[in-house]
């Protein structure tokens, strides 16, 4: 017998909004462990917040609330209110005692798992680990995420953690942390089978864990795929993941199907970097089932695209079973208005493939606020002229203009080139932070930022 412990840490941050998150990962981990008779599962959600507003829970989709917290040296020159985001650090520790009075199995068998997502959030997942440490000195403290994947030589020299895992292949994420306990391994091949008998791979077989969280915010978040086949300059994919996948359409309507059944939730969003990549033998496969199932568009479930895809994949059919399938919100990448520069980051879109995209996509009975286009903002090469004439264009393809704070993030070629003229943003990820990143390492001023936002908000909405 032995005791895991998952935590989704508390964040730092100076804003924080809920667009479907979930702590993915963590969940995915909890529905393989669960499978294990062996365990005794418990699962401590730092970011539990009810969104408040109405119509933000009902999309699913909101800004949560923090409280002011100290800002850290580096931040100093920067004018605005730094927050902690997630439950009291005694509601935590109340909750790692709960687990501890209630002693399943020796304090040396338990592992606690901390997720850590953005490189710049690490101080929540510290506090965790202290927290842990404190509460449970025998227990194995363990590190995962995509800062530890990213980053895990900062993260090692911490000293906090006992194992900090690099991997993302959840079955081999749980031997390793079975092999750090002493516990002989779990069958990993029982239950990820389809109905022919292949072996799922990737663990595509779990759903993951939601019935584990005390809020779900009308909303639950997946992938139909990891990964992704392109390589752009200022993107971390094919770094977290060594190749590119694809969830049998099976496991993806079995998921959805207890969102909407099970869960009751009324939205679902989808993480994947390559959604539309091979759209004949992938998406067009699921979603036809989807839609022939109970799943059509006005059945009251929402499907949602925080995550850009790509715009020359959308022609007239893909976007008409897009609309059929019940996707309300559409977001497409855009990133520079410089053709060249659009050519040297990946070369993945064109302006004139953005304009087919939207197009298509407005003749298949979708508007302009459900269609958003990513538009870099504070790239080293992206001057803030060519961001306005990037919005500008965006607004009259008929679609609705959305920045997206460029950081660098470590061991990608823009993100190299960054490190290497301002070292200190590779020592110190909280420089990383999108927020800030361009403020304090451009001559873009937030100023800037905010002024255009004002344009687009305008604009947008005489359209």
């Amino acid at each position: 017998m032995y005791n895991i412990i998952l935590i989704n840490p508390p964040v730092y941050d100076f804003t924080c909004y809920n667009l479907w998150e979930k702590p993915l990962g963590l969940l995915n981990i909890a529905a393989a462990f669960e499978r294990d008779r062996r365990c005794r599962l418990s699962f401590i959600d730092c970011m539990p917040e009810r969104l408040a507003k109405k119509s933000e829970y009902e999309r699913g989709a909101g800004k949560l609330t923090g409280i002011p917290a100290p800002k850290p040296e580096c931040y100093k020159n920067v004018k605005r209110n730094y927050h902690r985001y997630g439950i009291p650090l005694d509601d935590l520790k109340a909750r790692l005692e709960k687990i501890k009075a209630e002693g399943f199995a020796p304090l040396n068998k338990t592992a606690v798992l901390i997720s850590a997502m953005m490189t710049y959030w690490y101080g929540g997942a510290y506090e965790a680990a202290r927290a842990a440490r404190e509460i449970l000195p025998e227990a194995k403290i363990c590190l995962g995420g995509i800062y530890a994947r990213l980053m895990p030589e900062h993260a090692a020299a911490s000293t906090l953690f006992d194992y900090i895992e690099t991997g993302y292949e959840i079955r081999d994420i749980c031997q390793n942390i079975l092999r750090l306990l002493n516990i002989a391994p779990a069958d990993t091949n029982s239950g990820d089978r389809d109905n022919e008998g292949e072996i799922y791979p990737g663990g595509f077989d779990l759903i993951p864990a939601y019935h584990l969280l005390p809020e779900l915010n009308n909303s639950a978040a997946m992938t139909a795929s990891t990964g992704c086949p392109f390589s752009c300059s200022y993107c971390a994919s094919k770094i977290l993941y060594s190749e590119y996948k694809i969830k049998p359409a099976a496991a993806i309507i079995n998921e959805l199907t207890y969102y909407k059944n099970t869960l009751k939730v009324s939205n679902a969003a989808f993480y994947d970097d390559a959604l539309l990549y091979k759209k004949e033998e992938h998406f067009y496969i699921w979603a036809d089932l989807w839609i022939k199932g109970s799943g059509a568009a006005g059945s009251g479930f929402n499907l949602h695209l925080p995550n850009a895809v790509h715009a020359s994949m959308i022609d007239d059919k893909c976007a008409n079973i897009m609309k059929t399938a019940g996707f309300s919100t559409i977001r497409l990448g855009y990133e520079f208005y410089d053709d060249k520069l659009q050519k040297e980051s990946g070369g993945k879109v064109s302006g004139g493939a953005l304009k087919s995209a939207i197009n298509n996509l407005l003749n298949a009975g979708f508007n302009k606020k459900e269609i958003g286009v990513y538009i870099l903002f504070g790239h080293p090469q992206s001057r803030i002229d060519e961001i306005k004439n990037a919005v500008n264009f965006v607004m009259e393809c008929g679609a609705t203009p959305h920045l997206a704070l460029f950081s660098p993030i470590p061991r990608t070629p823009d993100g190299a080139k960054i490190f290497e003229a301002h070292p200190e943003t590779l020592h110190e990820p909280l420089l990383q932070n999108k927020t800030v990143f361009f403020e304090m390492y451009s001559d873009i001023k937030y100023e800037d930022y905010y002024e255009l936002k004002q344009y687009i908000q305008r604009n947008a909405s005489t359209m």
